[in-house]
């Protein structure tokens, strides 16, 4: 399993890198998509 986090999303709400846990990746809206293509994951917004 795959954990991306949303990178404006983090920006907005004041999040930074060092406070996810590991293994989080950071990723944007191109990210997103093109990893999400032709998979079966859930959209958290």
């Amino acid at each position: 399993m795959k954990f991306v986090a949303c990178q404006i999303s983090m920006e907005l709400m004041g999040i930074a890198a060092e406070e996810l846990i590991d293994g989080v990746e950071l990723g944007g809206v191109a990210t997103m998509l093109g990893s999400t293509e032709k998979s079966d994951l859930t959209y958290f917004i």
